[in-house]
C-alpha cells in the first residue's frame, strides 16, 4: 500500500490554508511535509518536481480550490493531466472547495484524478478519515 510522504494545499485563501495546515498539524502524529500554494501555477511547478522524485510507493496529498484567480481548480486538474501517468500515480487530489455549485460536484465525481469533493473548511474529521486510509499515524486524543 502506498503512504503520503506530503501535503499540498493550493488555495488563493491564505487563511483557509493556514488553517487547513494547523488542522493536519494537530491531527496527525507524522512529520509530513506541508506546503501551501496561493498561486496555482507556482503549485502546479511544485507538485511536478515533487512527485518526480518521490519514490514509487509514496504519495503527495493535494487539496486543491476549484474557485482562483489565473487558473481555476479545473484548470490545475487540466495541467497534472498533461504530466502523464508517472505524475498522476504519485498524486491524491481531494477539491476542498466552498462551491455549492451541484455541477462541480459532478465534475469532481467524474475527474478520474480526484478522489473526493470536500467542503471547506477542512476538517479534524476528514484528515482523520484520510490519514487511516493510507495508515498515517494520528494523534490518540483525536481519536
Amino acid at each position: 500500500m502506498k503512504s503520503i510522504e506530503q501535503i499540498i494545499f493550493i488555495d488563493d485563501d491564505e487563511i483557509n490554508n493556514l488553517i487547513s495546515e494547523r488542522i493536519v498539524n494537530k491531527t496527525i502524529v507524522s512529520n509530513l511535509k506541508l506546503s501551501s500554494f496561493v498561486y496555482a501555477e507556482e503549485g502546479l511547478k511544485y507538485i511536478k518536481s515533487e512527485a518526480l522524485k518521490i519514490e514509487e510507493n509514496k504519495l503527495i496529498l493535494i487539496f486543491l480550490d476549484i474557485n482562483m484567480p489565473f487558473l481555476n481548480g479545473w484548470q490545475v486538474l487540466e495541467q497534472i493531466e498533461q504530466m502523464g501517468e508517472i505524475v498522476h500515480n504519485k498524486l491524491l487530489i481531494y477539491m476542498l472547495s466552498s462551491s455549492i455549485d451541484p455541477n462541480d460536484r459532478r465534475k469532481a465525481s467524474e475527474n478520474k484524478l480526484v478522489s473526493e469533493f470536500i467542503e471547506k473548511p477542512l476538517s479534524n474529521s476528514i484528515i482523520l478519515q484520510i490519514m487511516k486510509n493510507y495508515n498515517i499515524p494520528i494523534s490518540e486524543n483525536k481519536i
